[in-house]
């Protein structure tokens, strides 16, 4: 039998996704059923008995994914939605500051509502706490989020899938017994050490990414730098990853064999011995142990003079991880790093049969262009854009990361004892990171270098890597064989075209801001019209809603340039998402109300990003129209000229109208009952098919009179969990049911998208509706 570990991995990723995904009972049998079936063909086809070993396989993913959800998850959800005062107690793993200056710890229960949990403790406090003491916490337990906008980071797969169970906000935190010293404590004193040594020898920015490089520790690399090598297509580098560890492992391997004449054997054993002392170093990273078990699996042939299938380790790597935790199935770091490896090692041996290429530029090639290749699909689902220019990047990044990472390494170390000497072999590792910083503007200002893909389905890169295959099998296939490969890429061509050439959808995106508002309309041809940014009071700008939540939606989407934004009226949570989108994306036209708002500083700072950004600002009144499309457009309805005027500025929110053939979308802003009683004595034309209703469904507006001469057949209601108005308000919703108007709530079904043809449409939350 061939590579017996990937089918044992297929098996198990087969348990793991039925467990996880598959709710209804007559499905989950029937997919049971067929891997039970495949394993009996397998077990007659090979005439052993082995395949049975596959099944146990699928078995244990089963029931290794059923343990991921703890019993006290309900309780946990209970408590948070009541914001009940908790209590735990235990043992402090790992503290750290967060971006804005709050404790960040890892805490293992002991004690309390949640015995034996890992919980993420954040804390105001300026308590001194160290790694290993015992402490009492009190204040709010809740689960972790998960994703409720496409695009947007979630949360719960997140820590999650770094073993964390809960998040705790502690109000206070005693400490019952100070550590008495350990091994682990040991370690992250001398990495805190070397922290000191880097951000004394380099600039902020340069010690920040050395830090990740080394340590795992990404807090302090800066969002301008994630964003410039992401866009370079060497992000890769600021995580701990194979490309790492293979460089440490193989310099080690390499003193010891070469330089100090040990046997290969021995110098196997004490590369393989150091890397968990580099993974306790590292924090537990997950990035940091999945490179080191398949570095530490591939070395393991050498221990018992074995040379070992190099996929086949890589499959054993993977089991070993998806048993200690299957989420990380879900990682992108972890599937990143095995369909690269897995792409480089099959892409290397198909090269090797084409002599014609020169060996030295089929190896410097081929390794950039088969990981490029390889993790195109994960790329494109996760960022839902691609970098084309990575390829030529890493030809110059990869080959300097050998002397970065083996020169950073001396620095830190050499630090210990002396700043200057550090300082003169840091002046390497700098230079080097400079030319970095030079390639990734340079590669981003190019044409193409990264081209928006938007959403990129879980079917369309299983569908990519079939192509792969089928690729790679090519000179054995016949000639019928090939058209089906042909027809495999006419069919991912229409799924990446089919809409903007024949089905012509349109989205409407009324997004999950929290107690907030936006709308994200995207057309068939690309185009994308924002209404309302969102705003969180809480958030700083650059970490509001615009950045954290727009944004990453419109990504999804494909779009790299707003064609118009709406902004309804001058209020936060309607307003900061978007200041954000005005000053980090491109935006072609702003339009407002043409209404005498309150000379706010949020007002000013409105027209000042406007002017900084040279963006046209267009004032909108009752009977206004802007042409979005060729079949769609905006009518302005309001504000007229009897709008109240006072100290609301909600009477000067614009309320408009999206036209798209048959298919009418009233936005009511924050209009209320005196803005809706002057619409409905002018006459506005307010019958509708979507009423996205005012003020988030307060009892103050969506009036009955409004109702029956809007006669909408469903209702969206914009508002936050737990919010400290109450919306939406009873009344609201009573007045809804008697009209005989379905509603959905962005609280409980998340992001709700409505697609259309303009004639027909159709529903879909992020969360099933309750």
């Amino acid at each position: 039998m061939k590579r017996p570990a990937l089918w044992m991995l297929f098996y198990m990723i087969g348990g793991i996704l039925i467990e996880r995904m598959v709710s209804f009972s007559m499905w989950l049998m029937l997919l049971t059923a067929i891997f039970i079936i495949s394993t009996v063909f397998l077990c007659k086809l090979w005439r052993s008995k082995a395949p049975i070993v596959f099944l146990c396989c699928f078995i244990l993913g089963f029931i290794l994914m059923h343990r991921v959800v703890t019993p006290t998850e309900l309780i946990t959800q209970k408590e948070s939605e009541e914001k009940k005062e908790v209590s735990i107690e235990g043992a402090i793993l790992k503290t750290e500051l967060t971006k804005n200056e709050k404790q960040r710890i890892t805490v293992r229960v002991s004690h309390g509502s949640l015995p034996t949990a890992k919980v993420l403790v954040y804390f105001d406090g300026n308590t001194e706490l160290s790694i290993g003491d015992k402490i009492a916490c009190k204040g709010s337990i809740q689960p972790f989020q998960a994703r409720t906008t496409p695009g947007v980071f979630d949360e719960f797969s997140y820590w999650r899938a770094k073993g964390y169970d809960y998040k705790f906000f502690a109000d206070a935190i005693t400490v019952q017994e100070k550590s008495k010293g350990s091994l682990r404590e040991s370690f992250f004193a001398w990495k805190d050490k070397l922290e000191v040594v880097y951000d004394a020898i380099f600039p902020t920015k340069e010690a920040g990414i050395i830090k990740a490089m080394l340590m795992g520790d990404k807090e302090d690399v800066s969002e301008q730098t994630r964003y410039i090598y992401k866009q370079a297509g060497i992000a890769h580098i600021l995580a701990i990853s194979g490309l790492h560890i293979s460089i440490i492992s193989m310099s080690i391997y390499y003193l010891l064999t070469n330089l100090l004449k040990q046997s290969r054997r021995k110098s196997s054993a004490i590369a393989m011995a150091i890397f968990p002392l580099f993974i306790v170093f590292t924090g537990f990273s997950p990035s940091s142990v999945r490179a080191a078990i398949m570095v530490m699996v591939g070395l393991m042939g050498n221990l018992f003079y074995r040379s070992g299938d190099s996929i086949n380790n890589v499959a054993i790597a993977a089991i070993i991880l998806l048993c200690i935790q299957p989420l990380y199935l879900w990682d992108i770091g972890f599937q990143l790093s095995f369909v690269t490896v897995m792409g480089i090692i099959i892409g290397m041996g198909w090269l090797e049969q084409w002599n014609k290429i020169p060996r030295y530029v089929a190896n410097s090639l081929g390794v950039s262009f088969f990981a490029l290749v390889s993790s195109f699909p994960v790329t494109a689902y996760h960022f839902h854009s691609f970098s084309m220019i990575g390829m030529v990047t890493n030809l110059i990044v990869v080959p300097l990361m050998e002397v970065l990472l083996v020169m950073g390494i001396l620095t830190g170390v050499v630090g210990l004892f002396s700043i200057s000497a550090a300082s003169f072999l840091g002046g390497i590792v700098y230079y080097i990171l400079q030319l970095y910083e030079v390639v990734c503007i340079t590669a981003a200002k190019m044409p193409w270098a990264s081209v928006a893909i938007g959403r990129f389905s879980v079917f369309s890169a299983i569908l990519c890597y079939v192509i792969f295959f089928w690729i790679y099998c090519m000179p054995q296939k016949a000639n019928w064989e090939k058209y089906i490969f042909g027809g495999l890429l006419l069919l991912l061509f229409i799924f990446f075209t089919g809409n903007r050439m024949f089905f012509h959808h349109n989205t409407i995106a009324f997004l999950d801001v929290g107690q907030g508002d936006s709308t994200v309309i995207t057309s068939y041809d690309g185009q994308a019209f924002v209404i309302d940014g969102g705003g969180q009071y809480q958030k700083p700008f650059g970490s509001n809603t615009g950045n954290k939540i727009v944004t990453p939606y419109l990504e999804y989407q494909g779009v790299k340039e707003i064609d118009g934004l709406f902004l309804t009226h001058m209020d936060k949570d309607h307003g900061y998402g978007v200041l954000e989108l005005m000053a980090y994306m491109p935006v072609k036209k702003v339009f407002i109300s043409d209404y005498s708002f309150e000379k706010s500083d949020f007002y000013y700072s409105f027209l000042n990003i406007a002017n900084e950004r040279k963006i046209p600002v267009f004032l909108l009144k009752a009977g206004d129209k802007v042409r979005l499309t060729e079949n769609m457009e905006m009518s302005c309805l309001y504000p007229m000229k009897e709008a109240p005027m006072g100290d609301d500025d909600n009477h000067g929110s614009m309320v408009l109208r999206l036209d798209m053939e048959e298919l009418s979308v009233l936005f009511m802003g924050d209009a209320g009952y005196e803005d809706e009683e002057v619409m409905l004595e002018n006459k506005a034309l307010l019958d509708c098919t979507i009423l996205k209703a005012g003020h988030h469904g307060s009892k103050y507006s969506t009036s009955t009179e409004f109702l029956k001469e809007a006669s909408p057949k469903i209702a969206i209601i914009s508002c936050g969990k737990n919010n400290v108005y109450g919306h939406p308000h009873e009344e609201t919703l009573k007045r809804l049911e008697d009209a005989k108007v379905d509603y959905i709530q962005t609280k409980e079904s998340g992001t709700i998208s409505i697609t259309t043809n303009g004639e027909k449409y159709w529903v879909k939350t992020m969360i099933g509706r309750p």
